[in-house]
């Protein structure tokens, strides 16, 4: 008994450690685009909504993919660090970077003509045609971006997440200071900040790269460019697909409440624009939580050892129900405070004192709900995520919602309800789905998928090259 205690001490404690940094650099992260529009508000109302609007395209364009290659890429990384063959994950990035460029060209033709799609959705056309500059100032940072998710589960799962920290620390001070020469020293205005974001987070994957090499932290996992990466593009898409699936109905399902909070009223947007921010800040910890146990998780099911990987599982669900604790507590603690904190309008405050009820409970039932969504992300069910989110939010929480919002006609009350109802829903049927894996199963089919690749370690001779191509033709 103490034994089995001091492993399951072990592994929260590596947990922690791997989690908390991970929380801080995806939280600095996202700072930067909050603070491209505090900077673009500075200039004019209009150049306000120009980078608003075009942020919002943005994550609702290239945010899900980014995310969703981050989360492929820790399984699939992870899964193979745990077994006998560790530089297949050498393979596995240069497929994940190949996966991201093709997902950028996706992006820059929905960039070009984003104009048009958001007059046609009713937007004034000047601001359309602002954004639609803002954003294609902007897509070279979103090739930059996509290529420096795959490096940083790369270096997450080679558990150097320190670098990463320090990292998005000086792309967020970068940020900040070009954005203040482009916009008030040069003049640029809206634009300037879209050069400075851009300039920002192509900078990322370039310290990213210089450390790998300079560190050489890549040698025992990565032994060179192989056309390897040109294979098996049926497993990876099967579980890449998903994962982006995933997060453009987390992406939408947070579009649409602040659609419907708009349509109530301004104090109703503004407080959901309160939330949101507040959600984001309460979501960090458990994403680098998550992180941290898709990781051990997935290394241990690599290496065939199910019984440690369900331990971490165990482990991760414990520590996230009491960070969600932890959470709503501070939440129901500070919550004559929070609003002050965003906005002086008595009606926004008073809007959010009576939304915060359903806010606290969804906050700590979702922080809960990381712990069995990162079990199965682990286990490379990323098609059980997607079913699960999409069932939950669209199937049960904003029917519900939406029709205690306008049938009803209880507002944003209404719409809370909703979301409350598919966090719980999320929850339970993502907790049942878990409870009830074959983590033998899952163990043998994660190990044996991780070590079919054979011989990844050695340069490809010209003949097998030839013949894995003339696989890789036949398969397309």
């Amino acid at each position: 008994m103490g034994i089995e205690w001091s492993e399951y001490k072990f592994e929260l404690v590596t947990l922690v450690k791997l989690g908390w940094p991970m929380s801080v650099s995806v939280l600095l992260y996202a700072l930067m685009y909050p603070a491209t529009l505090a900077f673009c508000g500075a200039v004019s109302i209009e150049a306000l909504d120009i980078a608003s609007l075009a942020i919002s395209v943005f994550q609702l364009v290239v945010v899900p993919i980014e995310n969703g290659l981050r989360w492929s890429c820790l399984t699939f990384l992870s899964q193979a660090l745990g077994s006998s063959k560790k530089k297949r994950a050498g393979v596995i990035v240069q497929r994940s970077i190949t996966a991201a460029v093709c997902m950028w060209i996706v992006s820059c033709g929905l960039a070009v003509n984003c104009a048009k799609l958001l007059v046609l959705i009713g937007q004034d056309a000047e601001i359309a045609i602002g954004s639609q500059t803002f954003i294609t100032i902007l897509m070279p940072g979103c090739l930059c971006v996509l290529i420096y998710r795959v490096q940083m589960a790369y270096m997450d799962c080679l558990q150097r997440v320190f670098p990463t920290l320090f990292m998005h620390l000086v792309s967020l001070l970068v940020c900040l200071g070009l954005e203040a020469l482009f916009v008030f020293q040069l003049g640029l205005g809206v634009n300037g900040a879209a050069l400075g974001l851009c300039f920002s987070l192509c900078l990322l994957p370039v310290m990213m790269t210089s450390y790998i090499v300079i560190s050489k932290v890549h040698k025992n996992t990565w032994h060179g460019w192989s056309m390897r990466c040109f294979l098996q593009w049926g497993e990876y898409y099967y579980n890449l697909f998903p994962s982006i699936a995933n997060q453009l109905v987390f992406v939408s399902s947070t579009e649409i409440g602040t659609f419907v909070a708009g349509y109530l009223g301004k104090a109703e947007l503004a407080a959901q624009g309160i939330i949101f921010q507040l959600f984001i800040i309460t979501m960090q910890p458990c994403i680098g939580a998550s992180s941290a146990a898709i990781t051990r998780i997935g290394r241990y099911l690599g290496a065939a050892n199910y019984v440690k990987g369900k331990r971490v599982f165990k482990v991760n669900l414990a520590l996230l129900g009491f960070i969600g604790l932890i959470e709503a507590l501070l939440m129901l603690a500070l919550k004559d405070v929070i609003p002050k904190i965003f906005s002086a309008d008595e009606e926004t405050t008073e809007v959010f004192r009576q939304v915060i009820y359903f806010v606290i409970p969804y906050v700590f039932v979702v922080a809960s709900a990381w712990g069995h969504i990162a079990a199965l992300r682990g286990c490379n069910f990323h098609k059980t995520c997607m079913f699960v989110a999409l069932v939950s939010l669209w199937f049960v929480g904003h029917p519900i919602g939406l029709s205690l919002t306008f049938a009803v006609g209880i507002g944003m009350l209404g719409l809370w309800s909703g979301y409350l109802i598919a966090s719980v829903a999320w929850s339970v049927l993502g907790l049942v789905i878990t409870l009830r894996l074959d983590w033998t199963g899952v163990s043998k089919k994660v190990s044996g998928s991780a070590e079919r690749e054979t011989d990844v370690e050695g340069f490809i001779t010209h003949d097998e090259t030839r013949r894995e191509l003339l696989g890789c033709y036949l398969v397309v």
